[in-house]
């Protein structure tokens, strides 16, 4: 119970890290408005982010090139449940997850993943604020890679 009561507190407090850190103001709402203007993202609005969302044809690419991370932040029974080949998973609530992210190779992308578009922001966030430079969000989770053809395993 005392771990339990551990584990939760300290998401807890990695999610209220996270929201403090974020920028929430007028600009960034309106390079979203902008975004869905266009249809693309600008450099000035990844930058603000530190990462890029990208649809499953392009972050099917980036996985081929076998240079990065490839992350599944979804939980471990989601994970169970099927996942993108290679890929390692990073549930937010494992009681190790800032070390994990401490020990990533912050010279490589980042690929990251999930079902949750929330957690997975708040995952490439926590990424991002230990130097990681090159961070890449599968628009649409999982399901957009399913939806594209491409396989899963179990």
């Amino acid at each position: 119970m005392k771990n339990k009561l551990l584990q939760f507190l300290s998401a807890v407090l990695i999610l209220f890290f996270i929201s403090a850190c974020s920028n929430d103001n007028p600009a960034d709402k309106t390079d979203k408005v902008e975004k869905k203007k266009s249809g693309k993202d600008d450099s000035t609005t990844i930058a603000k982010r530190g990462y890029e969302e990208v649809d499953a044809a392009k972050f099917k690419h980036l996985r081929d090139k076998d240079e990065g991370i490839l992350l599944d932040t979804r939980t471990a029974e989601e994970f169970k449940e099927g996942r993108i080949g290679g890929c390692a998973l990073l549930d937010m609530d494992d009681k190790y997850f800032d070390a994990i992210v401490d020990k990533l190779d912050k010279s490589k992308p980042v690929l990251i993943y999930g079902k949750n578009a929330k957690r997975t922001d708040a995952v490439a966030k926590a990424i991002k604020a230990t130097g990681v430079q090159k961070i890449y969000l599968l628009k649409g989770g999982i399901k957009s890679w399913v939806e594209a053809g491409y396989a899963i395993e179990n």
